[in-house]
């Protein structure tokens, strides 16, 4: 008999800490974490680490939602690491659509706010190259309109958090989870 699943999504732009502020939570809390740029094979699709720009977002959600369901297919409960909004090929604010998270059909959802400037340094330490402090201010209030925009669309809870509420997110995850 196939285990229920449960998914939260948690969301917050290139540099916000997402990786490393749930991973230790995932291993805490025996929760499955799983990446939408390892399901969506990102290094193959752009091998070059500081292209952020998806030439085809439609095609790399299709791609998160075909390997999703494989990943996931005897149930349990994860939490998948991923983006609301993403930048098109021209540098553009994407969101990315609806019709993903519908597919993902999440439990819950988180998105990790951060300090801009750490943001900034931290891209700038990985990826040798310069951002707009403004550029990453817009793109990261983009992230959390757009997570409370799927949250209210989705009717399912959302919780926002810093890069020093492990707490909170724990209490939060436990709760959606029933553990």
């Amino acid at each position: 008999m196939m285990r229920k699943l449960n998914i939260i999504f948690i969301g917050g732009i290139h540099g916000s800490g997402k990786s490393s502020f749930i991973k230790p939570i995932c291993t805490e809390l025996g929760v499955t974490y799983l990446s939408a740029s390892d399901l969506i094979k990102w290094i193959e699709i752009s091998p070059q680490s500081s292209n952020k720009m998806v030439s085809d977002i439609n095609y790399t959600q299709e791609l998160l939602l075909l390997n999703l369901r494989e990943k996931t297919k005897e149930g349990g409960d994860f939490i998948l690491d991923g983006h609301f909004c993403l930048l098109n090929k021209e540098g553009v604010i994407c969101k990315v659509p609806n019709s993903t998270f519908e597919g993902i059909n999440p439990s819950a959802l988180l998105v990790l706010k951060c300090d801009s400037n750490l943001i900034k340094s931290r891209l700038e330490d990985r990826d040798r190259i310069k951002y707009n402090l403004d550029d990453i201010i817009r793109m990261q209030n983009n992230e959390i309109n757009y997570a409370n925009e799927i949250g209210d669309k989705l009717n399912i809870p959302l919780c926002e958090v810093g890069n020093n509420d492990q707490k909170v997110a724990i209490d939060f995850i436990n709760n959606i989870f029933d553990k």
